[in-house]
């Protein structure tokens, strides 16, 4: 790993904990915040110059990951100080989100690992947790994914912490059933192929990060879905045919589950059907707060590209909705997937 991805490694980590920490608080505006620490400092002693104000591009920047450098440490304390209120507010307790110590210290760990990287010296690792956690949420301070880090690639560490922040996720898929609608012995048999390699325990790590990003849908302010699914990802057999009758019928289900906006199936006699998505799978991912704009995933056989310029976003947005008309209506492709059930 070079340097530069080690500090992008280092500065995600704290960004991912600071996103955990806002929903775990409950915040839900980032003009809230701002207003909220503007409050703050108006009613307290301290100077501006030992407490900064929460701007709200600086939130956004900070939150969104757009940030390669660590924020100061009175930028954090003052967004914890909003957050631990917003939490008591909530009847969530203060100390739930990490003690203001535990968060100093963190930051100084941060700190420190930065500038032994600017001398040319590679931080340690933290250890790897040796057991999977019931809820990453009760790991204080780490990403929710920290359990399963062997698992997790470089490239989809930034994903896998903004997607539990959205409130819309549009996804073409080409080859498989999206993630969030696999059953966990289809995701084991699409894996297995392509890392024959790989030590069970290392194999079932990925299955099982696969089940809890899974846990977005059971929230009720959780994640919409709108998937679609070209025909060649359902009749591609994945596993036996038990495995794939079990998963066209988790997919039924799922349709009918309130956090899954619709479920399309794009026929082979589609007219476009992948040629409008350039062949590969699409995911859109929409943010609760305007100030988030769209980010467009797009994943690659050895990496992942991320884009949220208004062209490429306006691009790619009107290509899901290309593919939305191209692909049966919701209720059709039910049918569809209750015919191929019965032939499976």
């Amino acid at each position: 790993m070079s340097n530069d991805d080690e500090r992008d490694r280092i500065v995600g980590d704290f960004t991912a904990a600071l996103n955990w920490a806002w929903r775990r608080a409950g915040q839900r505006s980032y003009r809230d915040a701002e207003r909220q620490s503007k409050q703050l400092i108006s009613g307290s002693e301290r100077s501006n110059s030992s407490m900064q104000v929460l701007v709200l591009s600086t939130i956004c920047r900070v939150m969104a990951g757009r940030r390669r450098s660590l924020p100061p440490w009175p930028w954090v304390l003052t967004l914890l100080t909003v957050l631990r209120e917003t939490a008591e507010r909530n009847g969530v307790p203060p100390d739930d989100l990490g003690t203001i110590a535990r968060w100093k210290a963190r930051h100084e760990a941060a700190q420190a690992a930065l500038y032994e990287l600017g001398r040319g010296t590679r931080p340690r690792h933290e250890p790897e947790p040796t057991a999977l956690a019931s809820d990453a949420d009760e790991v204080i301070g780490l990403p929710w994914w920290q359990p399963y880090r062997a698992a997790v690639p470089d490239w989809f560490q930034t994903y896998l912490t903004l997607e539990p922040a959205a409130n819309l996720i549009r996804a073409y898929e080409t080859q498989y059933i999206p993630g969030l609608l696999q059953t966990e012995a289809y995701a084991r048999a699409t894996m297995r192929p392509d890392h024959e390699e790989l030590p069970d325990e290392l194999l079932e790590l990925r299955v099982g990060l696969r089940m809890r990003r899974q846990r977005i849908l059971d929230r009720p302010d959780g994640v919409k879905l709108w998937a679609i699914v070209d025909e060649a990802a359902l009749r591609r057999r994945m596993g036996d045919a038990a495995t794939m009758r079990q998963q066209i019928r988790h997919l039924i289900e799922m349709s009918e589950s309130d956090s899954v906006a619709a479920v399309q199936v794009i026929p082979f006699t589609s007219s476009q059907g992948g040629h409008a998505a350039a062949g590969g799978p699409i995911s859109l991912l929409r943010f609760r707060e305007q100030e988030h704009g769209d980010m467009i995933y797009l994943e690659q056989p050895a990496g992942a590209i991320y884009l949220n310029g208004p062209a490429d976003v306006g691009h790619y947005s009107l290509v899901l909705s290309r593919l939305a008309v191209e692909a049966y209506p919701p209720s059709t492709s039910i049918d569809f997937l209750r015919d191929l059930l019965t032939d499976t």
